[in-house]
């Protein structure tokens, strides 16, 4: 089990930005999010709706990740 009695509310219409340290489930979030895989019981919501009813294209391209070492700049 990952989560139990997760939850998680943001402003409307705004960034958010989930950090911590390294293995604590911010990619699994985001997978959750953007429906890479789906729980085995509870739900997603996005606006008090299972994120189910979105179309998965227009869902994710809302949705970015930066990994914790990004490379922004290749070096010469």
């Amino acid at each position: 089990m990952i989560f139990k009695g997760f939850s998680i509310n943001t402003d409307a219409k705004k960034s958010t930005t989930l950090v911590g340290h390294s293995g604590s489930s911010k990619s699994t979030i985001n997978g959750l999010i953007k429906r890479f895989y789906d729980p085995l019981k509870g739900i997603v919501k996005l606006d008090g709706k299972d994120i189910k009813i979105f179309h998965l294209r227009v869902l994710r391209k809302h949705i970015a990740l930066v990994h914790q070492e990004p490379i922004l700049f290749v070096a010469p």
